[in-house]
């Protein structure tokens, strides 16, 4: 479901992900937007002021169709309608009922007033996502609880091509151990990383910790018992960037 990735994406405003239900039978979006503009009883300027866009270019988008709009996403938002159904011609309602806010990981909570540093900074942050319940257990398997789940947006390129600076990663904040193998948020001092840590026999029955890079220009290193080391959660989904 690629279109759901971009619409669960907030910078301020969102798109709920659930699907309540489809009329089938309209191959113009302009004529979905009109139909549903009037179901509301909304004039064509106060859908204009509402969405954020000029009167003339909804008053063109209701008459010719605006497929290619690039205003068609903030006429759905205002509309309640699912975007990537209205570009295709059909009209699907968004329901707002059981709507789950993903917060953005706050560094600057953790270890007192200094934060965590992040070993790189990244190129721009992404402040929440705003999905359901429904398509979060359709799509992030294994989370101890929907309160636990944050975004951290990816930085550095130490994971890469896993995931790459700027990229977003769902994190289960619920995860405070290394049970097994897996990619972590973690700290050591005050410094932040995301890596690969890998539990590896030891003497007497004990066990070794390695941190690992998916980027084989990285060398592993080992956790000692000397280090002030915290694991903030177990990172469940990362979604790559692509250019097109």
């Amino acid at each position: 479901m690629p279109h759901s990735i971009r619409t669960s994406v907030v910078f301020g405003n969102g798109f709920p992900l659930r699907r309540a239900g489809i009329i089938h039978g309209m191959d113009n979006p302009g004529d979905i937007i009109k139909a549903v503009r009037e179901e509301k009883h909304l004039s064509q300027t106060e859908l204009a002021q509402k969405a954020k866009v000029h009167l003339n270019t909804l008053r063109d988008i209701e008459k010719y169709g605006g497929v290619r709009s690039s205003k068609l996403v903030f006429l759905a938002e205002a509309l309640g309608l699912d975007l990537d159904a209205l570009s295709r011609g059909r009209r699907v309602d968004l329901a707002h009922g059981d709507a789950v806010t993903i917060p953005q990981f706050d560094t600057a909570g953790k270890m007192g007033n200094g934060g965590v540093v992040l070993s790189d900074e990244p190129p721009g942050v992404i402040e929440q996502w705003r999905t359901t319940e429904e398509w979060l257990h359709r799509n992030v398997r294994g989370f101890t609880s929907t309160k636990n789940l944050c975004i951290v947006t990816g930085f550095g390129d130490s994971m890469s091509p896993l995931f790459r600076p700027g990229d977003p990663l769902i994190v289960d904040l619920g995860v405070r151990e290394v049970l097994y193998d897996a990619v972590y948020f973690f700290r050591v001092g005050d410094m932040g990383y995301i890596k690969r840590l890998q539990r590896v026999p030891a003497p007497n029955g004990a066990r070794r910790l390695l941190v690992k890079s998916d980027n084989p220009s990285y060398e592993t290193w080992e956790i000692t018992p000397d280090m002030e080391f915290e694991v903030f959660g177990r990172v469940l989904k990362a979604w790559v960037g692509t250019a097109l």
